[in-house]
C-alpha cells in the first residue's frame, strides 16, 4: 500500500510495473487509484531524455486527470529538479529557476 504523503500539485515520478516512468502533478490517492494531472512519460531520444504524452490519444485539455491503478505502481517519488523544471516548461510554459538542460527540452 502506498503512503499518501503528497500534496496536491506536487510534481512526482511514478514508476509502473511495466517499466514506464510517468511524471505528473499529484492530485490525490483514494480507493486504490492514484490520480495525476497532465502526465508525461520519460523517453530516450538520440539527444538524451525527453518527455512525451503518456497516453497519446488522450484529451488532456478536456480531461487533464488520469487515474492509475495503485496495484500497477512500483513507487512514487519526488521528481528530480531538472526533470520537474522541464515538465513545468512543457505543460505550462513556465521556465524554472536555472537553465533547463537542452537534453530535457521537448
Amino acid at each position: 500500500m502506498l503512503v499518501n504523503s503528497r500534496k496536491k500539485g506536487d510534481i512526482v515520478t511514478v514508476k509502473l510495473i511495466s517499466g514506464e516512468e510517468v511524471v505528473g502533478r499529484w492530485d490525490n490517492k483514494e480507493n486504490g487509484v492514484v490520480k495525476l494531472t497532465k502526465p508525461l512519460m520519460v523517453t530516450m531520444t538520440a539527444e538524451g531524455p525527453a518527455m512525451a504524452p503518456w497516453v497519446f490519444s488522450s484529451d488532456l485539455l478536456g480531461e487533464p486527470h488520469i487515474d492509475i491503478n495503485e496495484q500497477t505502481i512500483v513507487t512514487v517519488i519526488n521528481t528530480h529538479k531538472p526533470f520537474a523544471d522541464a515538465y513545468l516548461q512543457g505543460t505550462t510554459g513556465i521556465v524554472g529557476v536555472g537553465a533547463v538542460p537542452s537534453s530535457l527540452k521537448n
